[in-house]
């Protein structure tokens, strides 16, 4: 049998200064059970790093945007309330405690999270908060406000091309012009020093940071009994995958190489969202390894078993996918149906000159009863084109067992619109 070692790397963070990089976000979800979720985290795509950050949340207070005080609950993955079906945004806020850099500060975290435009650009009674307008022009008004009030110089972070981000100071009034976001789900952050003397804990200070976010989740085209957090976080890693053709696409073309000791030579078509290799359904699993989430219907919803962590395990259990995503990045899909079983795991990604990400090795594992039937290593190159980037070439090796192995080579090519 072959075994396989997959070795995981988990970063714990579990001194004081290590949260630094951490900010408070609540996503409001408006799906069939409205809900809040409060994360202590990295970004608004990526969740709790570990139980601490769950407990640090514990004291925040929670409210909607029309007053009404919420009693959040602690998970195995972050603050959870249920909402009022009119709340439009949430708000919540909490203080960290002191940090000595530099001088001792005081920090203070601030988040609003909102379902829709209106409720974005509608301030609250944040103490400090981020507003934000869409423009006609395909342009992101966004300002920052403390007390009620404009704030110059703010630093404020928001999305950028691809999975960066980009950092921004507002001006005289408060305001900065950025692009619109096209994610279903994204985050805006400022930061805010306040020249301010006070004690905590029996420790003096003479500054608060406030650091505030505004996350924005309109996943309106989400499907029926889906949770709206996880269909966001799977769609938005497949908005930066560059190897999904466009929706509806339809192209033909043929694969050419060996398989499994097999000499290829079969006709390619695109459709559906997916590649179809006519009567050797075997091929496309190799040329097209990662399923398109909008090829697939049914709810999609976190795993059961969901904790804090680094990444999401996101299920259809309509089609037997799960999905892994860490860093708004699909890691790994896990695909069991009709008795069969197979993993694909994405060891690189590489990124494309139109700001997206393509899967350039694989590692591609299919079961057979209660072991091991194969394994295929791959490495890949990409060539753009028809919206999408296309893998032109797969190089390899299927490892059958210790000593039995035979090489991969598959070619794309004359790929054409049908």
């Amino acid at each position: 049998m072959l075994r396989i070692l997959i070795v995981f790397t988990i970063i714990l963070l579990t001194e004081p200064g290590e949260v630094w990089a951490h900010f408070l976000f609540a996503h409001m979800v408006r799906d069939t059970k409205p809900k809040v979720e409060l994360h202590f985290a990295e970004s608004a795509w990526d969740f709790s790093s570990n139980p601490r950050m769950i407990g640090l949340m514990e004291p925040a207070r929670c409210w909607t945007d029309d007053g009404k005080s919420l009693q959040c609950q602690s998970m195995p993955y972050g603050m959870h309330a249920s909402l009022p079906d009119e709340a439009t945004a949430v708000c919540s806020e909490f203080t960290y405690g002191l940090m000595n850099r530099g001088g001792a500060f005081l920090l203070r975290y601030h988040a609003k999270g909102a379902a829709g435009w209106e409720a974005a650009s509608t301030p609250s009674d944040l103490e400090a908060e981020v507003l934000a307008t869409p423009m006609d022009d395909g342009q992101l008004s966004v300002t920052v406000l403390f007390h009620g009030e404009p704030v110059a110089d703010a630093e404020l972070i928001a999305p950028g091309q691809g999975l960066q981000t980009q950092t921004y100071a507002t001006a005289a009034d408060g305001t900065v012009t950025v692009p619109l976001p096209t994610a279903p789900l994204f985050a805006l952050r400022a930061m805010i020093p306040e020249e301010r003397q006070g004690e905590h804990d029996g420790k003096s200070y003479e500054m608060v940071r406030h650091y505030t976010t505004l996350t924005i989740n309109h996943d309106s085209i989400r499907p029926d009994d889906s949770d709206g957090l996880a269909w966001a976080i799977l769609h938005d890693a497949r908005s930066h995958c560059g190897e999904f053709m466009s929706e509806g696409a339809e192209l033909t073309g043929s694969v050419s190489g060996t398989l499994g000791g097999r000499t290829i030579d079969c006709t390619l078509a695109h459709h559906g969202n997916a590649m179809h290799t006519g009567d050797d359904p075997h091929v496309a699993l190799v040329i097209d390894p990662i399923p398109d989430p909008i090829a697939q219907s049914g709810p999609i919803v976190f795993a059961a078993e969901r904790t804090a962590s680094s990444g999401s395990t996101i299920h259809i259990p309509d089609r037997g996918l799960t999905y892994a995503v860490v860093d708004r990045k699909i890691v790994s899909v896990d695909h069991r149906s009709n008795g069969h079983s197979r993993r694909v795991d994405v060891l690189e990604w590489s990124p494309t000159d139109d700001d997206r990400i393509v899967a350039t090795k694989l590692l591609m594992t299919e079961y057979a009863g209660d072991g091991i039937a194969h394994v295929t290593i791959l490495d890949r190159k990409h060539t753009q084109s028809h919206g999408g980037h296309v893998p032109k070439s797969h190089a390899g090796v299927r490892l059958v067992g210790a000593d039995d192995s035979t090489p991969v080579s598959l070619k794309i090519s004359g790929l054409a619109p049908k």
